[in-house]
């Protein structure tokens, strides 16, 4: 297995060894074993490191889905994860449509509601009948129309 997983990677200036074969639209490597579809950098941390747990995730040091390198890689639970993607500055801070608060003001039938939600409350409406009423006009607000 060792051997298939290097052949298939390079190894690149900064350390990273880079899956050059099939990825996941997220960027991850991927591959078939048989009939299962792996994952090229857990299965090297199984195999330089040790065995995974399912409670656990292996997470990129170099925060480069496509590197399988061992040493770029560490076990942590999906709250390491997070805490290692928001000190890095990694996070999305950017508000969808189904969040409480949004970067603009709603305003519906003339009043001013500080979410897609509280709008949708008040109309009798649903958040995803909402979502099909919103226009930005050039004034800042998210008019429900």
């Amino acid at each position: 297995m060792k051997s298939y997983l290097m052949q298939r990677c390079i190894k690149q200036p900064n350390g990273c060894w880079e899956w050059t074969k099939a990825k996941t639209s997220w960027g991850y490597g991927v591959f078939r074993d048989g009939l299962k579809m792996k994952m090229p950098h857990k299965e090297m941390y199984r195999l330089f490191k040790g065995e995974v747990t399912d409670d656990l995730f292996v997470c990129h040091s170099c925060d480069n889905r496509g590197c399988m390198n061992p040493d770029h890689l560490f076990l942590g639970t999906q709250q390491d994860n997070m805490d290692d993607m928001k000190q890095k500055g990694r996070h999305r801070s950017v508000p969808q449509y189904g969040n409480n608060y949004t970067s603009k003001k709603v305003l519906a039938n003339g009043q001013e509601f500080i979410s897609y939600c509280a709008a949708a409350r008040a109309l009798g409406i649903s958040d995803n009948g909402i979502r099909k009423r919103i226009s930005l006009k050039w004034d800042g607000y998210r008019r429900i129309e």
